[in-house]
């Protein structure tokens, strides 16, 4: 196990401790003695040992909160489960990148995993308990704007415009111009209104996105966790069940003729599938609570957002 990914996870701002379970033997926790009590370690344990019991295999995620703070619970292999209490001034994207390495040393030591980890943490403080980060003002991501926009006390006045001042120098001549002369038949002439041009968008264009969005969801929440948040949130349109996800995970088009196929998509099954995507992220944010704005803002390309969601 190597002692720099220890450290790096550990000293991620925000970090407030965490805890390893394996089933067998009693909870490690690390750092959690210094922010809990010993009734709310107590109380966190039986809290841990209940929902891993009584949550389905295939959940391999889950996060709560507990006396303040965020707990992200993380189901790994040889019965492993890793847990980990934050503050809100984690940043979950590079709070992710990190554990991937995490688990990718928890996972190599295997039945080990507590006794080597527990042997680095020891040796290793959290920065994040020792000397508390200033917390940044909250920024909220609307649904429909994607510029965020900042907490009141976050935003700084703009500076009063300067009062008009009368020039030094005299104002250059203009010469008047002739008003234009009326229309001989007595009405007002008028430019032909500009006709707005919608491209078309094929049903092959919206599959690719989707398929994106699904790929980049399994990699936050798990494959079988986002293939069932994609079904119970799909609306009861009779027109979506083309759209189905395969064995290997991804979504394809299922009794439909390639005529049917190749035509473009009209606004209203465009709209349907939108609302679909909506539905989808809003079902993922009971999870992760930033989850729109890591995949919205931070994952998909401008193409994508075009495809995927309403524009206002």
């Amino acid at each position: 196990m190597k002692q720099e990914v220890i450290k790096d996870f550990l000293n991620l701002p925000g970090i407030e401790g965490l805890a390893l379970v394996d089933g067998r033997s009693r909870p490690f926790f690390c750092g959690v003695d210094q922010g809990l009590n010993f009734q709310q370690k107590q109380a966190l344990a039986q809290g841990i040992q209940q929902v891993i019991e009584t949550t389905p295999i295939s959940y391999q995620f889950f996060q709560f909160q507990f006396s303040g703070r965020q707990v992200y619970v993380h189901k790994l292999p040889h019965n492993l489960t890793l847990v980990v209490l934050a503050s809100d001034e984690l940043g979950y994207q590079t709070y992710h990148q990190t554990l991937t390495l995490l688990k990718v040393e928890l996972q190599r030591d295997g039945s080990s995993a507590i006794a080597n980890f527990q042997m680095i943490a020891g040796q290793t403080a959290v920065s994040s308990l020792r000397q508390p980060t200033p917390r940044p003002s909250p920024t909220f991501y609307p649904t429909n704007n994607p510029n965020p926009v900042q907490s009141p006390q976050a935003r700084v006045k703009a500076p009063a415009a300067a009062p008009n001042t009368p020039s030094s120098k005299p104002p250059a001549s203009v010469s008047p111009t002739k008003p234009p002369p009326p229309p001989t038949n007595g009405k007002v002439p008028h430019s032909p209104p500009a006709v707005a041009t919608v491209p078309d968008v094929s049903i092959d264009d919206f599959l690719a996105a989707i398929n994106d969005l699904l790929h980049i969801s399994a990699d936050y929440l798990g494959k079988t966790m986002v293939t069932n948040y994609w079904k119970s949130s799909r609306p009861p349109l009779e027109w979506l069940g083309h759209f189905e996800i395969n064995s290997s995970g991804h979504f394809v088009i299922a009794d439909m003729t390639q005529m049917e196929k190749s035509k473009p998509l009209s606004q209203e099954q465009q709209q349907w599938l939108r609302e679909w995507v909506k539905a989808f992220i809003q079902r993922c944010a009971r999870i992760i609570r930033d989850f729109p704005k890591l995949v919205i803002h931070g994952e998909l390309d401008s193409q994508q957002k075009k495809l995927l969601f309403t524009q206002t």
